[in-house]
């Protein structure tokens, strides 16, 4: 069955819950895909898709138990897979901050979705049902970008595009590289934290002057492909969140946030929600920011963000 990739939230990490810009991309480094055991399986892949299967079926659950909120479902046909043992085939990390639950998601409301010629808001808002299974609330982006496999320009979590395409500008200055902090994200929590913080006057007006503006400016920088002004916007948001998203970045962490910022060989940034998982870098310099990551033992994966060759007839719904 059809292949959804992850998900990379290149800038805009709760910013866009308040209304700021932000951009979206799929990362085909890691997916998934629906499938049925069959062939020659190990042990560990039987396991894998039993456990998978299991909990496919709680989700059937919670999904039924939603009633008219799910009718865009056909989970009587859901029900029939899962009984024939029907589970997700993926290689994307859980709690990095790279999209799994939306991947799985997308492949859901792919096989299982009625009527899906409909425009981007509705199919965003379907997906944000079946993902409120696992973190209470979702706003339907992670599954939106896995699903339409473009990248997303966001102006807010209520106004998407599709049509501007890739930064390919940006991605021929800059290599990003991804950081494994060795501990998993912890999103709920997280969000619950900020929008605590987002309540206090203080915090709100120091968040929207620098860290929403920041953002707001260096998406506009890389519509406009003005590549050369992009570098100072990178070091205020990593500032940023090193200074005021404490809770976000792991400890062991925060030394090589402030050693970019310093030498301007690096910066980081969180990828998705923080608390452990992956943190997104860009340099411009790679062979400094190997050095520095290998003589630290921390392992440093650099990625190709823009796919070799893309089908657009693929990326259709």
């Amino acid at each position: 069955m059809k292949r959804f990739p992850a998900k990379i939230l290149l800038f805009g990490e709760y910013s866009i819950i308040t209304g700021s810009k932000g951009l979206a991309l799929p990362f085909e480094l890691y997916g998934g895909n629906l499938a049925f055991p069959g062939g020659k399986m190990s042990l560990v892949e039987k396991k894998t898709a039993r456990i998978s299967n299991q909990h496919l079926t709680e989700l059937a659950g919670f999904l039924e138990n939603k009633g008219a909120a799910t009718a865009f479902l056909n989970l009587a046909s859901f029900r029939d897979d899962l009984a024939t043992g029907l589970y997700f085939q993926s290689n994307i990390p859980n709690q990095y901050g790279v999209g799994s639950s939306g991947a799985l998601t997308a492949a859901l409301y792919h096989r299982y979705g009625r009527n899906l010629g409909q425009a981007l808001p509705e199919i965003k808002a379907h997906m944000a049902v079946i993902e409120s299974y696992y973190h209470g609330t979702s706003s339907g982006l992670d599954p939106l970008v896995s699903f339409v496999q473009r990248p997303l320009w966001i102006e807010g979590l209520e106004e998407i595009s599709v049509e501007a395409g890739w930064p390919e500008r940006f991605f021929d200055e800059y290599a990003v590289f991804l950081i494994d902090s060795g501990l998993p994200g912890g999103t709920g929590d997280l969000v619950n934290w900020f929008m605590e913080q987002h309540q206090r006057p203080a915090f709100r007006e120091v968040f929207e002057n620098e860290l929403a503006q920041s953002i707001e400016v260096l998406v506009n920088n890389l519509l406009l492909e003005q590549i050369d002004k992009v570098h100072p916007v990178l070091k205020r948001i990593s500032g940023f969140q090193l200074n005021h998203f404490r809770p976000m970045i792991p400890m062991g962490f925060r030394k090589h946030f402030r050693y970019g910022l310093e030498t301007g060989d690096f910066t980081l940034k969180l990828c998705g929600s923080g608390g452990g998982g992956y943190m997104l870098g860009f340099t411009q310099n790679r062979v400094a920011t190997e050095k520095y990551f290998r003589e630290r033992e921390i392992n440093c994966l650099f990625v190709e963000m823009i796919p070799e060759s893309v089908d657009e007839n693929s990326l259709r719904p």
